[in-house]
């Protein structure tokens, strides 16, 4: 009798099968790969976000270097009465508060939101919250010298 060659049907289908298990598993690293590079970008804008806004808090000092009272939930004109010349900076504070949200959500995305509370004792300290999608992201800034 002669040998013969090449592979049975058997060793063929046994092949493919762990050819397909092999690419299958491959192909589920590959959505959670992606998965998790959409989160962490997603995290990324958000402590720009964040930093951006911390910049712009800092740029508008009190001349008094108090933190501004519009943060603690003050009107302006309430914020501004003991030093008129804080007046602009509370302004600008209010304004800046106002904007807020809708820069959040033009860069996170509709369902993105974020708030931003002092930091419980610490009058010189501000949280800002943010919540890009499913993710939070909660980052503290130091908005006061």
């Amino acid at each position: 009798m002669q040998a013969q060659r090449g592979f049975s049907l058997v060793e063929t289908l046994a092949t493919v099968a762990v050819l397909l298990s092999g690419l299958a598993a491959a192909a589920a690293a590959l959505v959670q790969a992606i998965r998790l590079e959409v989160e962490v970008a997603a995290v990324a804008r958000s402590v720009r976000l964040a930093r951006d806004l911390a910049e712009e808090l800092r740029a508008l000092p009190r001349p008094d270097s108090a933190l501004p009272g519009t943060l603690a939930g003050q009107s302006p004109e309430a914020a501004c009465v003991s030093l008129p010349a804080a007046c602009g900076a509370e302004s600008a504070v209010r304004d800046l508060l106002a904007d807020w949200p809708l820069r959040v959500r033009s860069r996170l995305g509709p369902a993105a939101s974020g708030d931003i509370r002092l930091a419980g004792e610490d009058p010189s300290r501000v949280m800002v919250y943010l919540q890009p999608r499913s993710s939070a992201a909660v980052i503290e800034l130091q908005v006061a010298p």
